[in-house]
């Protein structure tokens, strides 16, 4: 039986010391994981702004906030109503010859809860969820070839986008946010943990501050007085209803609520909630700008997922008081 010599026992101990010395840490390194963005990641953002190819100019700002929580390993790493900041670019008027009016969003970054930028775009995957739920951006518009444009006798349209639009966005790239998700537990508590809950209404701080606090038992003077209420598919470029409808089909995961009002006050923030059944699925916020001088305010609700059958119903609120309930059902 042949025996080891001592060089041989030497250099077996050491390959095996070196093959520990390389598995170990990378266990350790499995066990501690970073909270990863991945790539291509597709989330739902909400414009703050009106945007418009007549009246923007190259560099101007674009305030958007996210419309989802982004979970990774069951942490919130971007929370719901984080703000974002984009910049106008490429704008071109519409002119004649039916050449329509168009321009360019670079949207920039958001930040993650430990302040890591994300670089976000509207890439293929963003534009495959924005076609998938329905909805249609007019950045670029058609230009019209009828007789009278040959001759500079038509103009175009303009592009415009108009404030509480929904859309989608994605991930630049991977980006890695140094932290794990013990760390982001430890340093951010509970604000950072999976809720388990359907619904993305934001739990921010300031969302808080914003929210009027009122004594339960008083009858709260409203600012304003709601004149009509209606469930749609859509919300049109001038801002009216599109398919006012009791019910809607399957299908479905996008809808339009329009409220009109008078005797505005102050600017004021509604809140609608959306219910199927009794299950709270969405919660969008519609703010009424006094300054605006228009008498109605609209926006699109974007579901994370085709819209259940039953019945379905939005409640319309102001701090947590119900002003209008509006019933519908999807087949």
């Amino acid at each position: 039986m042949k025996t080891f010599t001592k060089f041989q026992k030497v250099t077996a101990f050491f390959l095996l010391l070196c093959f520990v010395l390389l598995i170990q840490p990378s266990r350790l390194w499995a066990e501690n994981t970073n909270l990863i963005i991945p790539k291509d990641k597709v989330i739902s953002v909400e414009l703050l702004d009106d945007l418009n190819s007549a009246t923007n100019k190259n560099g101007d700002k674009v305030i958007f906030e996210t419309r989802e929580k982004i979970i990774i390993d069951d942490v919130v790493v971007i929370p719901y109503g984080t703000k974002g900041t984009g910049t106008v670019e490429e704008v071109h008027p519409a002119g004649h010859w039916g050449k329509g009016g168009y321009f360019k969003i670079n949207f920039g970054s958001l930040k993650s809860i430990n302040d890591v930028e994300i670089p976000i775009e509207i890439g293929k995957s963003a534009q495959g969820a924005q076609q998938a739920a329905g909805v249609i951006l007019p950045v670029v518009s058609l230009v019209f070839f009828w007789p009278l444009a040959f001759f500079g006798f038509t103009k175009g349209k303009e592009a415009q986008i108009p404030k509480g639009t929904q859309m989608f966005v994605n991930t630049r790239n991977e980006v890695d946010l140094g932290i794990t998700p013990e760390q982001a537990l430890e340093t951010y508590g509970d604000s950072v943990l999976k809720d388990m809950s359907t619904t993305d209404a934001p739990k921010s701080a300031e969302t808080q501050r914003l929210a009027v606090k009122s004594d339960p038992a008083k009858t709260e003077q409203l600012p304003f007085t709601i004149t009509n209420a209606l469930v749609c598919k859509g919300i049109s470029e001038d801002g009216d209803p599109i398919g006012i409808n009791s019910v809607f089909y399957q299908k479905v995961k996008s809808l339009g609520i329009w409220c009109s009002f008078e005797n505005l006050e102050s600017d004021t923030m509604l809140e609608s909630k959306w219910y199927h059944d009794k299950l709270l699925i969405k919660t969008k916020q519609l703010i009424v700008y006094k300054d605006k001088h228009q008498d109605f305010v609209s926006g699109t609700v974007i579901f994370p997922d085709y819209c259940q059958p039953g019945s379905w119903r939005v409640e319309l609120r102001l701090n947590n008081q119900v002003l209008k309930n509006l019933a519908f059902k999807i087949k």
